[in-house]
């Protein structure tokens, strides 16, 4: 008897010792841009925005020369995923320049973000061949996306503001990616808080569960928000994006986690939630962007 307790006190111990396997990291570029590195994967969203209209972070110069020459941490990078063709977002000619130097590069978009790069006097026919165009209306069915090892589920959410017409007819993209260290994230663009929206697609989200979501923060200070991602979209731990320079006091007393200083880091667990000592890490040198919207 003795030994069965001290066996099973063992098994406790070890059991509450086990830690939680960092999958990968998600490293912020302004606004909701952040790359995301994970074993030899690399992918990045909404990378290169035009402006942040004196709200937003905007990229800093150090990481958009490094972006276009593909140095550094953005040496070899896979996939750019494109969640909307807002100009907060999204940059047509940044996007033509950067596919034409990066040549290895795939540009997954919604195809109202193509029609604006097709408008510029730059754009050239043979980009659209490592182009993967979504031309999605809302209550579209999910789609499958495979890239390498890199597999993609992709809804239309609508764009928060949903129902105006100004804000339903934007294609607004939310990103489910599995990468191949087992990683699992979604990012949702500038996705309405709203169960409608995600409830028909229950059985894409009950398929797995999610390591790390990235909402825009509104998500983390609204409860249906806040419910949308952890009840449906089993989301183990959420970090939010499209934080103003000047954090709302809602979201600074709310204790949840989001980046807004680009060069931050947010670790992705096994696990879902950051260990207490990789929860903030911070650059050395933080950004005061000259010009910063929606």
């Amino acid at each position: 008897m003795k030994y069965s307790f001290f066996l099973l006190v063992g098994l406790l111990a070890t059991a509450g010792s086990v830690q939680a396997h960092e999958l990968g990291t998600a490293r912020h570029i302004a606004n909701e841009g952040i790359l995301v590195s994970a074993g030899d994967t690399k992918i990045m969203f909404d990378p290169l925005a035009l402006s942040g209209f004196g709200t937003y972070p905007e990229i800093t110069a150090e990481d958009k020369s490094a972006i276009f020459a593909g140095e550094g941490e953005f040496d070899g990078i896979d996939i750019v995923f494109i969640s909307h063709a807002h100009s907060d977002h999204f940059s047509a000619v940044d996007m033509i320049d950067y596919m034409s130097v990066q040549t290895d590069v795939r540009l997954v978009m919604p195809k109202q973000a193509l029609d604006l790069m097709k408008k510029e006097e730059i754009w050239y026919d043979d980009l659209e061949a490592r182009i993967d165009v979504l031309d999605l209306e809302y209550g579209h069915d999910a789609v499958r996306l495979k890239l390498g090892e890199v597999d993609t589920d992709i809804v239309r959410i609508p764009h928060a503001g949903w129902p105006d017409e100004r804000r339903a007819s934007i294609q607004n993209m939310l990103y489910r990616v599995s990468l191949p260290s087992g990683a699992t994230i979604i990012h949702m663009g500038d996705a309405d808080p709203k169960a409608q929206h995600f409830e028909p697609y229950n059985d894409v989200w009950d398929a797995k569960d999610t390591h790390a979501a990235f909402p825009p923060y509104w998500f983390l200070t609204n409860e249906d928000g806040k419910s949308i991602l952890t009840n449906v979209l089993h989301a183990k731990h959420s970090i939010g994006l499209h934080v103003p320079i000047n954090v709302p006091d809602d979201l600074k007393n709310s204790g949840e986690s989001y980046l807004n200083v680009p060069g931050e880091v947010k670790v992705i667990s096994s696990h879902g939630k950051e260990p207490e000592d990789k929860e903030n890490q911070e650059p050395e040198h933080q950004h005061d962007p000259e010009h910063q919207h929606d």
